[in-house]
This record gives structure tokens, sequence and C-alpha cells, in this order.
């Protein structure tokens, strides 16, 4: 099964993509939060990133 792994910090948008791609048969990682993007990436290694642009707006995050 493919994973596709969804960030954002709109929550709507979240809970409107997650249960479409699941139908569509994909493993499906969602966050809002930017500092778990990352600990996703590296754990489960998805398929597939989408990423909302405000996400990582703050530049004090530090993505390694």
């Amino acid at each position: 099964m493919k994973t596709i792994l969804v960030a954002d910090n709109r929550s709507d948008l979240l809970a409107t993509l997650e249960p479409i791609l699941k139908h569509w048969g994909y493993r499906v990682l969602s966050t809002q939060k930017a500092d778990q993007v990352m600990p996703f990436l590296r754990e489960s290694k998805p398929s597939l990133l989408i990423v909302g642009e405000g996400l990582f707006a703050d530049p004090t995050l530090a993505l390694d």
C-alpha cells in the first residue's frame, strides 16, 4: 500500500483529503505541525508528500 503524508495547518483541508485518499486505497499520515514532518518522513518513507504553503512559514523551524 502506498503512503501519502499530508501536512497543512488547515484542519478542514486535512479532514477533507484524508478520507478521500483512504478511499482511493492509500495509507494516509497527516499532521498540522511542521516539526512532525521530518519524523514522519524518516519513519514511513511516504510515496508522496503534500505540504501546505504556510506550514513552514515560521523561520525558526529547522528541518534536518
